[in-house]
Parts: C-alpha cells; sequence; structure tokens
C-alpha cells in the first residue's frame, strides 16, 4: 500500500495568449488575510456547493441546497447541512491544516453528528434548521420551481434517510495529509450507519497580478467509500484500498434485498424508487438484469435520473473527430421508465436500429440535430416503461453481446 506522500497531484498550469504559468500554491495557513480562516472555508463551501464534486462521489446527493451551518446536533455543532430535493442529507465538516486536532479526530467527530442526527425525525431536524431561520421546506421551495416540488413525497424520503442513517459526510479542508489506512477504523465504529464518506481538499492557488490576483479553488477528492457491504467498509483512494471486515454485519441498518450483497447509496436510492413508481417485481427483475449486465463487462454509472449502463474504457467507440466516449446501451429511470441516448456513431446507429424492431412502437429517432440526441422510444415520442422493455430482455441482451463483439473485432 502506498503512503500517501507518492499519490501528490500535478499543481494546475495557466496557459493564457500562448504563454505557459505555473500557479502558485495558496497555503491558508500563512496568508496575510486573517479572514481567511475556518470560518471562512465554512461559508465560502455553504455559498458555493459546487465547489464539491459529488458526482465523482455519490450521484444521488447532487444539487445540494445548503440549509444551515453551525447546526446544533446535541454532540456539537456540524458545520453545514445540505439537503436535495430527492432527500438526501449531505453534512458538511471543514477544518484547516493549522488546526491542532488531526483528520482522524475530525472523522471521528462528524461520524457522532450523523450518529445522533439518525435518531431524529423530520419534525426534529426542520426545529434545529429553523433555529437559525426558515424551515427546511421553505428553504427548498425557494431553490426549486414551483411546479416540481412535491412537499409530502420530499418529507417521507427524508424521513426514510434519517430512520436508515443514510447520509453523505465530507470533510473538506485546504489541505488533506492523513493517510487512508487512520481514518478507516472510524468508518468501522460507526457501521451501523448506512452512509457514504469523502475527503475533499480545496486546494487554493493563487492568480498572477497581471488577471487580479484572487483564487482559484482546485476541488480533489482524496478519499472516498466505494461501495456500501454488510459485512465491510470498504474505502479507496487514488490507488490506495482499505478493507474493513465487520464482526457485526447484523448491525447494518435499513438491509433488504436491495442491498443484500453491496451497493451503492446511489444505487439503494434508485432502487427504491423504482419500486414506487412500479412493482416489486419490476424492481427485482431490473436488479437482475444489472446484475447480468455487470458480467458482460458493461459499467453501472449512477446518474440523478437513474442508472445508465455503458462500456468501460477499453471497449470506448470513437467519435467522428477520433476521440474515444463511452457507448450508453440502456439508462434506466427511476420513475419507472427506460432510455436509449447517448452517442450513436455508425455502429450505434446499427444497435437503435436493430432495438427499434423489436416493437412495432418504438421508433429510433435518428434524423435529430446532433448525434447525441438520437435515441429510441416510442414513436409518440414518450419514453418507454421498463415492463414493456423487459418483455424484449432476452432479445435485447443477445443485441448487446453481438454489438459488444461487432465492436471489439473492429477495434482488434
Amino acid at each position: 500500500m502506498r503512503n500517501r506522500t507518492n499519490r501528490q497531484h500535478n499543481e494546475p498550469i495557466l496557459l493564457l495568449d500562448g504563454k505557459v504559468e505555473k500557479l502558485e500554491r495558496q497555503d491558508i495557513r500563512a496568508s496575510s488575510e486573517e479572514s481567511r480562516n475556518e470560518d471562512w472555508l465554512q461559508k465560502l463551501i455553504f455559498e458555493n456547493p459546487n465547489l464539491l464534486p459529488l458526482e465523482e462521489i455519490e450521484p444521488a446527493f447532487l444539487d445540494p441546497i445548503p440549509l444551515c451551518r453551525e447546526l446544533s446536533t446535541g454532540v456539537g455543532p456540524l458545520d453545514i447541512l445540505f439537503v436535495n430535493e430527492r432527500g438526501m442529507l449531505t453534512l458538511v465538516e471543514c477544518k484547516l491544516l493549522k488546526n491542532p486536532e488531526g483528520r482522524r479526530e475530525v472523522v471521528g467527530q462528524i461520524l457522532d453528528y450523523a450518529q445522533e442526527i439518525s435518531r431524529w425525525d423530520f419534525d426534529d431536524l426542520n426545529s434545529a434548521v429553523a433555529k437559525q431561520g426558515a424551515g427546511i421546506i421553505e428553504q427548498v421551495k425557494n431553490h426549486l420551481p414551483k411546479d416540481e416540488f412535491d412537499e409530502g413525497n420530499f418529507i417521507d424520503w427524508v424521513t426514510l434517510n434519517l430512520k436508515r442513517g443514510r447520509f453523505l459526510l465530507l470533510i473538506v479542508g485546504d489541505g488533506i495529509r492523513e493517510s487512508v489506512e487512520d481514518i478507516s477504523e472510524y468508518l468501522q465504529e460507526h457501521a451501523s450507519l448506512n452512509f457514504s464518506f469523502a475527503l475533499i481538499e480545496q486546494a487554493m492557488h493563487r492568480l498572477p497580478d497581471h488577471m487580479g490576483g484572487g483564487l482559484l479553488v482546485q476541488p480533489r477528492t482524496i478519499c472516498r467509500t466505494v461501495e456500501i457491504e454488510r459485512a465491510i467498509v470498504r474505502i479507496e483512494g487514488q490507488g490506495e484500498r482499505v478493507e474493513v471486515l465487520s464482526s457485526s454485519p447484523s448491525k447494518i441498518r435499513g438491509s433488504s434485498s436491495i442491498s443484500e450483497n453491496k451497493s451503492t447509496i446511489s444505487e439503494q436510492d434508485f432502487f427504491e424508487r423504482l419500486e414506487k413508481a412500479t412493482t416489486p417485481e419490476i424492481q427485482v427483475e431490473t436488479r437482475d438484469l444489472l446484475q447480468e449486465l455487470k458480467s458482460l463487462g458493461l459499467k453501472i454509472e449512477p446518474s440523478k435520473q437513474g442508472m445508465m449502463m455503458k462500456t468501460i474504457e477499453k471497449d470506448f467507440v470513437q467519435t467522428e473527430n477520433g476521440s474515444p466516449t463511452p457507448f450508453n446501451f440502456i439508462q434506466f429511470l427511476h420513475n419507472g421508465k427506460v432510455d436509449f441516448k447517448g452517442y450513436t456513431g455508425e455502429l450505434g446507429a446499427e444497435y437503435k436500429n436493430e432495438l427499434a424492431s423489436f416493437n412495432e412502437s418504438w421508433k429510433y429517432f435518428g434524423e435529430r440535430p446532433n448525434d447525441f440526441t438520437r435515441y429510441v422510444r416510442l414513436e409518440s415520442g414518450e419514453l418507454i416503461e421498463i415492463s414493456d422493455f423487459l418483455r424484449v430482455k432476452k432479445q435485447w441482451l443477445d443485441l448487446v453481446e453481438s454489438s459488444l463483439k461487432n465492436w471489439r473485432n473492429n477495434q482488434g
């Protein structure tokens, strides 16, 4: 296992008017501006949640809405609390390197906050948030179009996530130097929660004077949990992986047939929403199909809408300009539908034309403005129901296998 010092990032290079300039790392500890302290970093993250690379950590938590800072939990104040319209809660602790406590202590701290909040119901959480101003519902409504917010549904999902201790826990700092091994024990101690965790470094770089000074902020995910398993807490960083076996797998809260083996929170969330939109039978059949596609060498990529099944890097297809790109065979949506959208190309067009022939009411919309907007849908343009798609599952799997074989032969 490599030491943390062997996996440093390269510093960003500025290319401007044909001139190359390396940006200088700004050490907040040595900053002459006294205002650049922990509170400054906390405020920066709270007002700019796009500094959190959530898409590469857990897409289920995308589009976070800031609720409050310094949330009183009973075991200490949580720096930042976010929620999104799906009821997913993100808990953030901000720490600077110059502070005396180690990263492990901070990890233990945020896990204690999560443990405490998991004992709350929606009213408890709302009361704690409202002590600092507006309540949760009012704040979420202010961030979303009026016609796109189902208040009752939102409360139900927040309540479920609280009950299961299903959170995204983030430690955010100007520099992260603690090794992955040193924090794994803290994650293991809280295996009863159903959380995802990440260390995020906000690397600060000073812009040159001729650009007006200021800072370029470069978010870096140092390590993150990659799966939630009934008997294992597994995290990985760049080139590192740590597995910690649990002696009490039965303590994992909220486990069901969805997560009997291992899953991410995004996968759990997808299947739960799919079951509400369809039936348990459709949910189980879809889950089994995704596992079968994995065995074919495809990659599950979570999105806000559901799950995409894409080719892995060795099976990337070539775009017209010659750059390789993954091919998206299908996207399963949590509203109970499927979509076939993404890069097409000549080989992809053959796949989608064949797919459209499986049902007389399906059509390949190939004459679209650009290659990325061509798809298979109902003739009306509406999305296809998963239940209808599953009726041709065997034909479709044969098509996927033959398409992969043809592409690999062409590339060979």
